[in-house]
């Protein structure tokens, strides 16, 4: 029990790979893939880890709460938001605040807890924010609004895509930091030269995440027919473990494409 780490690993062929094809200039896709591969041990047991199964289940649970007449009712019946929420913050904030309860009565924290944490928040602010339009003073009913739409199989997986590449990026800069650090002075000359990197990085894992789109709009909409209007957390979980497959998938063929 306690807080786990990943992304401490001995120097291995795997990561001499990903340090050589740094330095030898190989693209986003190709250092990308290289990290995966490096990093498979870790992610190996990432299907287990309770902070990503909690944050799939929370996102899930949107989705549900969206079918409903009163989605915040819905979703302070299980203390996950509270019904008085009427802003962005407010629903993120209450999400996290949910998620902090969940891990501490699991005791099984771990840094990519912390990173499906962070992804599924920067998910539902990306959507909400969008949604309110920038509103200064969102009412209640405005909030509501915008998480029934959520409830839509299509807005759904915008949402779900949107965690997917927001995970899949933030992980690999929890494995690469030290990595591209170690690069600095070298194949990076500046630091606004490695932000450009990870900047590419970043778009190549918001495009790669374009392969879970059709998958969670399909999903969603058999699941909620399925299971009479709920989704549980075994479902929640097996569902986020196959977008990760799938989204591992296209970062290896964009890396074997752009290989040749």
């Amino acid at each position: 029990m306690g807080h786990s780490l990943i992304g401490k690993f001995p120097r291995t062929k795997e990561w001499d790979e990903v340090s050589r094809i740094i330095s030898d200039g190989a693209d986003a896709a190709q250092v990308a893939d290289a990290t995966l591969k490096a990093a498979e041990l870790a992610m190996a047991w990432v299907q287990n880890d309770a902070g990503f199964r909690e944050a799939i289940w929370l996102l899930t649970q949107l989705g549900v709460s969206a079918t409903k007449t009163h989605p915040l009712e819905h979703l302070a019946q299980y203390w996950l938001v509270r019904q008085e929420a009427n802003s962005v913050v407010d629903v993120v904030s209450d999400l996290c605040n949910s998620f902090e309860s969940a891990m501490e009565a699991t005791r099984e924290r771990s840094d990519f807890g912390e990173v499906s944490r962070r992804a599924l928040a920067g998910a539902v602010t990306g959507y909400l924010g969008e949604r309110l339009g920038g509103m200064f003073e969102p009412s209640k009913q405005d909030v509501e609004s915008a998480l029934k739409d959520i409830g839509k199989p299509k807005v759904f997986a915008q949402v779900y895509q949107s965690y997917v590449g927001g995970l899949t990026n933030k992980s690999l800069g929890y494995f690469l930091s030290r990595e591209l650090a170690r690069h600095l002075g070298h194949k990076f000359q500046t630091t606004n030269q490695k932000r450009q990197f990870e900047g590419a990085l970043r778009t190549l894992c918001a495009e790669s995440s374009e392969v879970v789109k059709k998958y969670g709009t399909q999903w969603f909409a058999k699941h909620l027919k399925e299971d009479g209007g709920d989704i549980s957390r075994e479902t929640a979980e097996g569902f986020g473990w196959y977008g990760m497959q799938k989204m591992r998938a296209e970062l290896r063929t964009r890396a074997t494409t752009n290989g040749n």
